[in-house]
């Protein structure tokens, strides 16, 4: 290590860091032999900070930091370098909940707003009106003394990343609702024609015109979550009911179209008496305009069980610090046809809240290998079961059914990744193809084998008391537990989570799992699946 070098050398470096996480690492110092250290300290700092073009401002850029946090981790007085170099302070220390200016700057009002609010998330947003962002940070200083006299000063930062977690046990979210109204169109009673100058064709018509019941009010009752988590399932109910107490026929119902959008606002101030800024970004979730999804008068649906993709995007959650405010709205335009009649229905969520995922899946970062993980915050594993046969026919007979079989019900390409409990990280175990292949009983089996070789990773059945965990940092990952997995030569509990190329392959992933469970307790699966019509 050169003379005069110093970095910060962290235990999990691509780690993204929860609320009272430990944070472990060392500073590393390439100083000489026989030097003097007048002082070694490491820092915890969290800023705001916003950029602002010169068009805004009517004259040059600006950039305006807000020093939230800050807080010593190490502070140590002068000592002598007696070792060879390079020389070592190891640090430890839990990342806190709340913002909390230095000393010095909480008698200042421009952070009394601030000061023990929950921390925000590391945020990063760029856009033609201003950039803002928000992180986390270690800085090291070193203070040499050259002959007692001279201050030499070598100094490192090192960035972290931070998640805020959901607080409290996981419920179903608050629905907010909104109610339209429609009448489907009467037909007037044409006068009787002659029925020896009419087809057969044109006599039908004229009965069938005859017998129209009159025009009938319907309401349409729409609820959609007001607050989400990333990437869960985005709750959508639909239902339709006859107003007024006549009896009246039960036309046919089908839901045509469903768009939904949620409207991202980034709001930052340039001074504590300056209005704040917005820049909206819209985000399209879903736009499906070719649904046919039948239902009946009073049933309720739910969209989410039919549309896989209608699930959360990856957002931070809303927070505000003294100069960034981000904030949520949604919007939706839903399509119903009754009977000859169309119609279109819109409603938004002025107010959406975005809360973050609880803490009990992975992170993957936007690497190949995924971030150290604590496995205190895994998912907790099912039962133990015994597998139907030895560990050491099961790649054997796993192949022999695949071939024989009448194929896999679900094929797609992934990177598979294990959690090597004790190293307590994630370490790829292959690219290749993941399959799950049903067998006898109802049961399926969840097979990944490695691209040209065929050697499987992964061999285990799906079984009722798996979770398919989302991962927070990735909208094209999964992980799950299996207590049995038979790749190996002995079955063994293991963590496993699988990247596809794309949130899409990554939701017929978690269909095709659903519906393997689903299909262990003798259901069948849901009775009112989409069906896509054709352009052609």
């Amino acid at each position: 290590m050169p003379e005069g070098s110093l970095r910060i050398v962290l235990d999990a470096p691509k780690r993204v860091h929860h609320p009272a996480d430990q944070v472990s690492g060392k500073v590393v110092f390439g100083g000489e032999k026989g030097h003097d250290v007048g002082q070694v300290r490491i820092d915890f700092r969290g800023i705001a900070e916003v950029k602002l073009p010169g068009s805004l401002t009517g004259q040059r850029s600006r950039t305006l930091t807000t020093l939230f946090h800050s807080q010593s981790v190490v502070s140590a007085s002068r000592g002598k370098l007696d070792n060879p170099a390079p020389y070592e302070w190891p640090f430890t220390f839990s990342f806190p909940f709340t913002a909390q200016p230095s000393a010095q700057w909480r008698p200042n009002p421009l952070f009394a707003s601030v000061s023990g609010s929950l921390l925000p998330p590391s945020f990063t947003y760029s856009s033609p009106a201003f950039d803002c962002k928000v992180e986390y940070s270690l800085e090291a200083t070193v203070v040499k003394n050259h002959y007692s006299s001279v201050a030499d000063q070598h100094s490192h930062k090192s960035y972290l990343l931070f998640e805020p977690v959901a607080s409290g046990a996981r419920s179903d979210p608050p629905l907010a609702s909104f109610t339209r109204n429609f009448t489907t169109s009467g037909r007037p009673l044409d006068p009787r024609p002659d029925r020896q100058s009419q087809s057969f064709g044109g006599r039908l018509s004229s009965y069938i015109s005859r017998r129209r019941t009159d025009a009938v009010p319907f309401t349409v009752d729409v609820k959609v979550p007001s607050v989400v988590v990333q990437r869960e399932r985005l709750p959508c109910h639909v239902s339709v009911r006859a107003d007024g107490s006549n009896k009246v026929p039960s036309p046919k119902l089908e839901i045509r179209g469903l768009s939904m959008a949620i409207l991202s606002h980034t709001y930052v101030r340039s001074g504590s008496d300056k209005e704040a800024i917005r820049h909206t970004h819209n985000i399209q979730m879903v736009a499906h305009q070719n649904l046919d999804i039948p239902f009946r008068v009073d049933e309720d649906v739910d969209l989410s069980t039919i549309l896989s993709d209608l699930h959360a995007p990856v957002l931070p959650p809303c927070f505000t610090t003294y100069n960034i405010t981000r904030r949520y709205e949604m919007k939706m335009v839903l399509s119903v046809a009754c009977a000859e009649d169309q119609f279109q229905f819109i409603g938004e969520v002025p107010s959406l809240k975005v809360v973050p995922a609880a803490a009990e899946a992975p992170l993957f970062s936007a690497e190949d290998v995924p971030p150290s993980y604590d496995m205190t915050v895994a998912s907790q594993p099912g039962p133990t079961i015994v597998p139907p046969y030895k560990a050491g026919e099961a790649q054997a007979r796993s192949s022999r059914a695949m071939s024989a079989g009448p194929g896999p019900e679900f094929k797609m390409k992934a990177r598979l990744f294990e959690f090597v409990q004790a190293k307590t990280e994630w370490k790829e175990r292959c690219h290749g193809s993941l399959y799950l292949q049903s067998e006898e009983a109802g049961k399926t089996r969840l097979l990944v084998c490695q691209n040209g070789t065929d050697r499987v990773f992964a061999n285990h059945y799906i079984t009722a008391e798996m979770r398919l965990i989302p991962v927070i940092s990735s909208d094209r990952s999964w992980t799950w537990h299996s207590a049995a997995d038979l790749s190996g030569e002995t079955s063994v509990a293991l963590h496993f989570a699988a990247r596809f190329k794309d949130s899409e392959s990554a939701n017929l992933f978690k269909t095709a799992f659903l519906k393997a469970q689903t299909q262990l307790g003798g259901a069948s699966a849901h009775a009112g699946a989409a069906h896509v019509k054709s352009k052609a």
